[in-house]
This record gives C-alpha cells, sequence and structure tokens, in this order.
C-alpha cells in the first residue's frame, strides 16, 4: 500500500458524506486516473481488512467499515511498512527486486519511484543495480512501453532466488517473507510423510525442501506456477519420490488451501531427489552399489582434474571418492532443474577453506564439460567441505616440522652422511626434502622449504635462507642450524610470496576491470605471465566473483600458468565495486603450474588476513612496502 493510499482512507474516514475522485484528486495533486487507479488496488485491500469502498457514479466514493478492530490492524500494519526507511542505495533495490517478484503484472517505472519516494532518474539507476543482481541468478527484467517492467524468468530460478535472498532484504513487508507458522506446519507435514517412506535427510537438506514447499505455495496463492516439458514429467512420475511428493502436496492442500498441479508435485519431488540420503553408511560396502557407474565415472574425472592442485593424489584416496560420488548422485539431479541447494556456512567455507574452494570450483568444471550444467557457489561449498576433508586427512607433516634442502658437491657419499646426522639429531623436526648439486637448486619448489643447508656459497637470489656448513659437521655447524630452526618457529614460508617490485600501493581506480587489467599488463611486461594472462583472471572472475566482504579481492586464473608461487598486491585510494562488494586492497594470486605445491600455509595466511579488518585497514592505508608487509605477516615483520 502507497502512502497516498493511506492518505485517500484517513480523507474518507473524516467525511461524512461521500467524496467524488476529483476532490480527491486536488486535496492529493494527482490526477483523477490517478485516483481511479488507487481505489482500484485498495478494494481488495480492505475487504480482507474489515472495510469496503462504495463507488457511485455521480455520488462518490464512501468508506464503511464493517470490522473495526481488524481494520485498525490493517492500518497499523499499512503505516508500520510506509514508515520503513528506503533512503539507503541498497534498501531501495531490496525494496525494487521483492516488489518484481511478488508482482504478476507489469509495473510503471513513475510509479515505482513514487512509491519509494525518489526521482524517475534515481529509480533508474536502482533498477540497473536490480538487473545486475537478477543477471547472476540468471533472472532478467523486461520493459514494455506504456506498461512498465517486470521480472522475466524461469520460475524454479526464481523460487530459489527468493529462497537464496529473501534474508537480505532490509526493508520489510507482508509480502515475501517465509512465515514462521507456515514453514512450522511444512516442516510437521515433511516429517510425517517421509518418516513413513523411511526416507532420511541431511538437516540441510530437510529446511531447503520445507522453505521451498513454503514458498511454492506463495507463489502458486498468485498464480505463478512451473512448468515442466511432456518428457520431463513423464521422467519425474517414474521415481518413488513423485509418490512421496504426492503425499505431502495433499496435506499441503488441506492445511493451506491450495491446489498443487502436477507439475508442481514434480517440482517437489526433484527437491527430494536432491536432498535425499539414504542410510547408507559411507564406509559400508553398501554404499559402493548404491553408486551407479555414471556417477563414478563423473566423480572420477573431477578428482582428475584437480589433481594438479593437491600435493597427494586424490585417485588413490578411496575415502574421497566414495564421500564426494555419495555427494554427487542426489546432487546432479538438483544440478539438472536448477534447484542448487544454499550452503548456510558459505561465507564461512570460502574464507576458512578457501584452497579447497578454488580446487572444488576447479572439479565443478566437469560438470559443465560432461553434462553442461553450471552450478553456484552455494553447491561449490558442498564439493569444498569433501575436498578439505581429504586434505586434512592426507597432511603428512605437522605444521612444526621444518624442511630442508641439503646442497654439497663433494659426492653423494658426503651428503648422505650429513643427510642422516641431521636426520639422528632432530628427528621428525626437521624433513629433509632431498639432496642435491647447486646448478639443480631451481629443480626444486624452494617455496615449500623453510631454510637450504650448503656445503658451498650460493650466490644466487633465493626465496628461503641458506645456511652455510662444512662438509664434515661441527657442532658450530648444528648450531647455526637450530638457530635457524628456532628463528623461522612460527614463521611461514608466505612471507616470500610478497615482493616490493610486485606491489603497488595507492592507486587510482575505477573499477576491477581497470585493476586486473592493469596488474597483468605489469605481470606481462616482467615476462612473469602469458599474454593471455589478463583473460584468464577475467575467466575466473566471471564465475564466481573473489571478493570478500572485508574490503579485500584474492583475484587469480582458473588454472595455474607462471612458473612460481607469488602474489601482487595493490591497493587503493577509495574502495570500488567489485561484483557487489567494496574492495581496496587487491591480491592477485600466481599460481606454480606442473609442480606439487602445498598451499594450504599460503591460504592460511590470507585467510588469518582476511579475518582480521584491522590489518586489512593497515593494508589499505599503507603507504610503504614495509607497512603493508606488517599487515599481511606481523609476526615476521616484527621479528
Amino acid at each position: 500500500m502507497k502512502e497516498r493510499h493511506l492518505d485517500i482512507l484517513d480523507i474518507l474516514q473524516n467525511e461524512s458524506m461521500p467524496v467524488t475522485s476529483s476532490m480527491l484528486s486536488k486535496r492529493l495533486f494527482v490526477s483523477s486516473r490517478t485516483i481511479r487507479n488507487d481505489l482500484h488496488a485498495l478494494r481488495p485491500l480492505l475487504e480482507s481488512g474489515g472495510a469496503k469502498l462504495y463507488i457511485n457514479r455521480g455520488e462518490g466514493i464512501r468508506l464503511e467499515i464493517q470490522n473495526n478492530p481488524k481494520f485498525q490492524q490493517l492500518l497499523n500494519d499499512e503505516r508500520a511498512f510506509v514508515r520503513e526507511n528506503v533512503s539507503t542505495p541498497k534498501e531501495r533495490v531490496d525494496y525494487l527486486i521483492r516488489t518484481l517478484l511478488f508482482t504478476k503484472d507489469f509495473r510503471k517505472v513513475d510509479d515505482l519511484a513514487d512509491e519509494m519516494f525518489i526521482s524517475r532518474g534515481t529509480l533508474l539507476l536502482v533498477l540497473q543495480r536490480a538487473k545486475e543482481i537478477f543477471k547472476e541468478a540468471s533472472l532478467g527484467i523486461i520493459s514494455k512501453p506504456y506498461h512498465g517492467i517486470k521480472i522475466d524468468g524461469d520460475e524454479a530460478r526464481i523460487r530459489f532466488f527468493i529462497s537464496n535472498y529473501s534474508e537480505q532484504f532490509e526493508v520489510g513487508t507482508k509480502e515475501g517473507f517465509i512465515k514462521t507458522k507456515d514453514l512450522s506446519i511444512v516442516k510437521r507435514i515433511i516429517l510425517q510423510i517421509i518418516d513413513c517412506n523411511f526416507i532420511n535427510m541431511s538437516d540441510i537438506g530437510f529446511q531447503n525442501l520445507a522453505t521451498h514447499i513454503v514458498i511454492t505455495i506463495s507463489r502458486i496463492k498468485k498464480e505463478h506456477l512451473v512448468d515442466f516439458p511432456y518428457m520431463e514429467m513423464e521422467k519425474i512420475r517414474n521415481h518413488q519420490e513423485y509418490l512421496v511428493a504426492k503425499e505431502i502436496s495433499l496435506e499441503v492442500e488441506k492445511e493451506f488451501d491450495v491446489l498443487l498441479s502436477e507439475e508442481e508435485v514434480a517440482y517437489i519431488a526433484i527437491h527430494l531427489r536432491g536432498t535425499k540420503l539414504v542410510g547408507i553408511n559411507p564406509d559400508s560396502q553398501e554404499a559402493t552399489y548404491y553408486i551407479d557407474e555414471n556417477t563414478k565415472a563423473l566423480t572420477y574425472r573431477m578428482l582428475r582434474k584437480i589433481s594438479s592442485s593437491l600435493d597427494f593424489n586424490p585417485l588413490k584416496d578411496e575415502e574421497l571418492f566414495l564421500h564426494l560420488a555419495l555427494h554427487m548422485k542426489p546432487a546432479i539431479n538438483r544440478y539438472k532443474y536448477h534447484m542448487n541447494m544454499k550452503n548456510p556456512i558459505l561465507k564461512q567455507i570460502k574464507t576458512k577453506y578457501s584452497w579447497a574452494f578454488e580446487i572444488a570450483l576447479e572439479g565443478s568444471l566437469v560438470l559443465k564439460e560432461q553434462l553442461n550444467i553450471e552450478i553456484n557457489e552455494h553447491e561449490v561449498g558442498y564439493i569444498a567441505l569433501h575436498i578439505q576433508s581429504a586434505i586434512e586427512r592426507n597432511q603428512t607433516y605437522s605444521n612444526s616440522t621444518k624442511k630442508c634442502l641439503i646442497v654439497c658437491a663433494s659426492g653423494v657419499g658426503s651428503a648422505q652422511l650429513i643427510r642422516n646426522k641431521l636426520i639422528r639429531i632432530f628427528g621428525n623436526d626437521l624433513e629433509i626434502v632431498g639432496v642435491t648439486e647447486r646448478f639443480n637448486i631451481k629443480q626444486y619448489h624452494l617455496r615449500t622449504l623453510d631454510f637450504i643447508v650448503s656445503t658451498v656459497p650460493i650466490q644466487m637470489d633465493l626465496p628461503v635462507p641458506v645456511v652455510n656448513i662444512n662438509t664434515i659437521m661441527e657442532k658450530k655447524d648444528l648450531l647455526k642450524i637450530e638457530d635457524e630452526m628456532e628463528k623461522r618457529q612460527g614463521e611461514s614460508v608466505g612471507d616470500s610470496y610478497l615482493y616490493p617490485s610486485l606491489t603497488f600501493l595507492q592507486k587510482t581506480f575505477d573499477d576491477k576491470e581497470d585493476v586486473l587489467k592493469f596488474l597483468c599488463d605489469q605481470l606481462i611486461k616482467k615476462n612473469l605471465v602469458p599474454s593471455h594472462f589478463y583473460e584468464n583472471v577475467l575467466e575466473r572472475e566471471n564465475i564466481v566473483s573473489t571478493a570478500f566482504d572485508n574490503l579485500i579481492a584474492i583475484p587469480h586464473p582458473l588454472e595455474p600458468v607462471t612458473e612460481e608461487t607469488f602474489w601482487t598486491v595493490c591497493t587503493l585510494k577509495n574502495p570500488i565495486n567489485w561484483s557487489g562488494d567494496p574492495v581496496q586492497v587487491i591480491c592477485l594470486l600466481n599460481i606454480a603450474k606442473d609442480k606439487m605445491e602445498n598451499l594450504q600455509d599460503m591460504y592460511q595466511i590470507l585467510t588469518d588476513f582476511i579475518e582480521t579488518p584491522f590489518r586489512v585497514k593497515t593494508a589499505a592505508n599503507a603507504n610503504t612496502f614495509h607497512e603493508l608487509h606488517v599487515a599481511f605477516f606481523p609476526k615476521i615483520s616484527s621479528d
């Protein structure tokens, strides 16, 4: 209800005689046609709110209050809504999105601007942002001359959008909320039916199913219906879940006085297929029989795709294969019908398990290649949990174990003598990754090391310290190694990812494309990346935004292309819009190709940085490399 609608009701309540539309238009400074439209909109609201409008040509308009408590409650609710603040850009966008979601007909731009008390020009800016948000969900806004605008897209996608984004709306309304009472009733119905059919599902799956059924009820009441092709309907009817969905639908119809078509029953059945867990222990022999050959083949391809990004072979991890396959079997049914499941812990996954998330995103590309299915970041997050579990399971050494490389020019015998002595003295506290000659040093991935032990001087520039010792080690040599180990205690190899020549502070750019183009051009000039690097970075960015909600973005190419792993950091004088998030610190990741490298430590450094707002702000305000270094590595810098 508009504020003008309340003004009309106030006038009618205070007049003892009927009021003409001409009188109302003069008092409210609008046209008679606008008043007629307002009265048309008010009639159904009043009939359900304890009052009735009588409009008689030649006499005027009269308001009859039939149930005063109910009518007063309607007025109070509407006044509370109108008083809600819609002054900030985000609040205006939320208001417009919600209005379009729950309106079947076209809405005129001028009317929308009037409702939000903003100019037409401002409304067009709000509309542009709403289009961007809808586009991320494969939805759009269409406009028609003399009619206005309305949402355009598949009904199933619209329902998922409502489920995913409704809690972000800041402006309250009677429409669009998933009512607690309705949700409780639907949950009771679901529990009753699935218990009778011996179906088990996760808490998240259960919550998602209940939420989508409540949304379905709301959409049906407003005549927004799903549609499936005939052949698809035949496939769905052949599954057991359709019969269960039919039982749920019958109970929903009784409770909510709605009629669910066969297509709506199929919609619920698809959600059941996507959320169902069969009560199988993943470690049992029974699980292997449950997974069909197609799912096994798909899981194998996914693990093969990500194998180069891990420091262990995922194809040999039977537990990872089995758990991921059990996840993918019901998930594929969701993907096919664009019914991605909302992930309530997505933010934590992206922040705390960022490496696993990136690997999961890489693996999800197999779905596009094999099934032409694209999944969103919520579903990627679920896959990331399985990968993170495997990463932690395959961790061979504890964080306290130091790694070193032995460089010796005196032959194999001398080198092995040094190696054996270090193993005997330092035991599990020191891992010796190899023994080599000076000219072969760069065959090793040095950034995974804590230091190098060498019997010969090394003049080349290396990312880790070198401890020079005698071929026949003395006590002073052992003390030097021990000092280096203690010195490096608590430090991270991540310190070596940051370089002054690849750091750009207090720059000014208009958007993320400008920043990325600048950084990529700098790397191309230094011959550190291939000429198509910018396109590679944008390809990854277009899948899921790399921005976090803490002024930082961590862009990177979809696949590794550099010889070494390093960062390119840029800070901005003022934040820019990065796919809806303000960003002021950009850390472009460049991951080494063709090297089995454990990046867990590096991603942990970034996670700690992201989760500490003070450090992010320190980096954003840094004017020197040292200040930036302190923000990323406070412990190392203080040493």
